[in-house]
């Protein structure tokens, strides 16, 4: 049975639940029988604990997959996945502007 790997660049259980439930939902569109590993990893967003902006949410959660897809090469993983998640405060106001 083949398995998808895909690594997470969070620690935090919430994230890498919300992870695996998305992977279990539209994994069966990719191939019947497939397995999903989902593992966490503590990797630096480089943006502030509670991000304000989007462009914060956005640079935070790409640094996050940057980070895990070096990680992966220098440790030879066979990751096929590498998702960067971010949460923050963004003001309503903010979002009128999207």
């Amino acid at each position: 049975m083949p398995t998808i790997k895909a690594a997470v660049g969070s620690m935090r259980s919430l994230k890498i639940r919300a992870v695996l439930d998305a992977m279990q939902s539209f994994g069966p569109h990719f191939h019947g029988g497939l397995e999903i590993e989902v593992v966490g990893f503590a990797v630096p967003s480089g943006v502030s604990h509670t991000p304000r902006s989007r462009a914060e949410l956005i640079t935070g959660a790409r640094k996050r997959a940057e980070t895990l897809m070096g990680l992966a090469r220098d440790r030879n993983e066979s990751w096929n996945y590498f998702v960067g998640l971010e949460g923050g405060m963004l003001l309503r106001a903010s979002l009128a502007h999207a």
